[in-house]
């Protein structure tokens, strides 16, 4: 069981996350968090049977043979660096793992996959999350951590107390506010397009509490994922 998680920047993605690991089970399924490779697992060598990740290696040329399409539309749209970023998220070792999670009862949960790095590249280009959107893989369930822009922003700038060295460190990284907006925007069109090729998506209003968050969360969920 794959549980993606999309948000823009300082919507509260890593604390919900954490609450959640903090919970525990829902529904018979442990929650557990993805680990990502290593950066030398993006590339692939030239001489892959040494390679200390060679196992992540094989997994990601598999998930990207088999996603053709996909990476080929992300080629075409992005390229480059950006295509780089969609293949070392691919690459995370429980997320080619997910499709043996059933087995162990296990729900990875996965901090901004494929679903918000679209949304997120889509506004940043001012292009259309449409078409990537239609082609990604699709998670086993989708939580969009939704925090209006304007309030996701003041957290981002002032995570570390307010200061103007802060906020335009923000902005060099995740745009101004109405760059957060139109992430926002994206992302709420990449999530209703999964959804309408049938992955569940979960909204939780990360503006209220931590602690209200969570426990909207894990009453959504309850009535998605099957009793183990």
């Amino acid at each position: 069981m794959l549980i993606e998680f999309c948000g823009i920047p300082a919507s509260g993605k890593s604390t919900l996350i954490q609450g959640l690991l903090g919970a525990g089970k829902c529904n018979g399924w442990t929650f557990t968090r993805a680990v990502a490779s290593a950066p030398s697992a993006v590339k692939m060598p030239r001489y892959v049977t040494r390679h200390p990740d060679r196992r992540q290696l094989y997994q990601a040329a598999r998930f990207r043979a088999a996603h053709g399409a996909f990476f080929a539309e992300a080629d075409r749209l992005c390229g480059g660096v950006a295509l780089d970023l969609f293949f070392f998220l691919l690459t995370a070792q429980s997320y080619q793992d997910w499709h043996d999670a059933p087995a162990r009862g296990a729900a990875v949960l996965f901090d901004e996959g494929l679903a918000g790095r679209a949304a997120a590249l889509s506004a940043s280009r001012k292009q259309d999350a449409e078409p990537l959107a239609l082609l990604a893989p699709l998670p086993s369930v989708l939580v969009m951590v939704d925090t209006p822009p304007e309030i996701a922003f003041d957290r981002a700038t002032h995570r570390h107390g307010p200061s103007e060295k802060m906020r335009d460190a923000v902005i060099s990284l995740h745009g101004d506010e109405a760059m957060f907006s139109r992430r926002r925007t994206a992302m709420v069109e990449t999530c209703a397009i999964l959804e309408a090729r049938g992955t569940p998506v979960v909204r939780v209003d990360a503006a209220k509490s931590a602690g209200e968050a969570v426990g909207q969360a894990m009453s959504e969920l309850g009535q998605i994922l099957p009793v183990q």
